[in-house]
């Protein structure tokens, strides 16, 4: 009877401890899977948040990326940038300055070249001059180029050229035959020239510039019976670029010590040494030998620039003077208005709007 019993006692104390265990095994099971559960809950629930912010993830994006290729311009530091491709941060907003964008100034900018770093110690070509869409928006930017020149650009001139109160820019001045500007300057091997210009079809003319003789000094642009237009550098003997052309089309001339360029034809300097013309260079007319007075160009001229090395020392812009309509050449360098040292007057084209 007592063996029975204590049988008894340890079956039951086997069935608690089967049943504690199965217990236990059913409560971890339980947690297990109802952790596992919770998990998946939490990432259905992230991800319809994720869904239904999609929405706003592009407005997100462009909170910091602008896409809409409009950039606002506030200083010197953007202004500078602009056309460079770099993405630069303007207002907790991210731009690309690309050359396709548009931008708009929205403060008047004044600013030193030397203070801008990003410049690199060159002067900062005026937007008016360059492709880029922008909107001026009635406001004025004042730069001090790198030689101390203080230059003003605004709607009035194109944000480009800053002709002096009381001077109409117009698209061209046109000579006769009578007509002639001296520029100023001497040129030398160190010069550059720039010019666009169109003939009235006369042969045997001087168009541009300074020499001592065809074979000396020479830095001219002439229009010959035989060759056409001429372009000399140093000596004809040496650096001549022959177009055969006679037209009284628009074209461009430039010359330098390292080529001549006649529109789309260009030709390499091959020979010179240090030289300098004897006298300042004429547009419409040469100054030297031989000096001939029939021999002035007629035609139009559209701008003309002239280099020392890389500084650009004249900048000749074809206007008028308002009080009594007189046409010259503005230097825009130089704040400097140039009229005829000829006789007569030059004829002007339409105003530049």
């Amino acid at each position: 009877m007592k063996k029975l019993k204590n049988e008894n006692g340890a079956i039951t104390i086997l069935v608690v401890v089967s049943v504690l265990f199965m217990v236990s095994f059913l409560i971890s099971s339980y947690t297990i899977i109802a952790n596992k559960v919770q998990a998946q809950k939490e990432m259905i629930t992230e991800t319809k948040k994720i869904y239904e912010n999609n929405s706003n993830m592009e407005e997100t994006y462009n909170s910091y990326f602008n896409n809409e290729n409009i950039i606002p311009i506030y200083n010197a530091e953007q202004l500078v940038r602009i056309g460079s491709g770099e993405t630069y941060e303007i207002d907790g907003k991210y731009y690309t300055f690309s050359k396709d964008a548009t931008y708009i100034f929205m403060n008047d900018i004044q600013f030193n070249a030397k203070d801008i770093e990003y410049l690199n110690g060159k002067d900062w070509i005026p937007i008016g001059k360059t492709d880029i869409n922008f909107d001026g928006n009635g406001r004025e930017i004042t730069v001090t180029t790198i030689d101390g020149q203080k230059r003003k650009y605004n709607r009035e001139n194109n944000y480009y050229y800053q002709l002096g109160k009381g001077y109409i820019q117009v698209e061209y001045i046109e000579g006769t035959g009578t007509q002639y500007i001296d520029t100023g300057t001497k040129l030398n091997q160190d010069s550059k020239v720039e010019i666009k210009y169109a003939s009235d079809g006369k042969r045997e003319k001087r168009i541009f510039g300074s020499r001592t003789s065809a074979t000396s000094n020479a830095f001219t642009i002439n229009c010959y019976n035989i060759e056409g237009y001429c372009l000399d550098f140093y000596s004809y003997s040496d650096n001549r670029l022959t177009t055969r052309k006679y037209d009284t089309d628009i074209h461009t001339y430039k010359i330098s010590n390292s080529s001549m360029e006649f529109d789309n034809i260009s030709q390499k300097i091959t020979k010179y040494s240090d030289f300098e013309t004897p006298y300042n260079a004429y547009i419409f007319n040469i100054s030297g030998t031989p000096s001939d007075k029939t021999s002035i160009a007629g035609g139009k001229l559209y701008y003309c620039k002239i280099w020392y090395k890389d500084i650009l020392i004249r900048d000749f812009i074809p206007c008028y003077r308002e009080v009594d309509k007189v046409a010259g050449l503005y230097d825009v360098v130089n704040n400097k208005f140039y009229i005829n040292v000829g006789t007569g007057e030059f004829l002007f084209g339409p105003e530049v709007v």
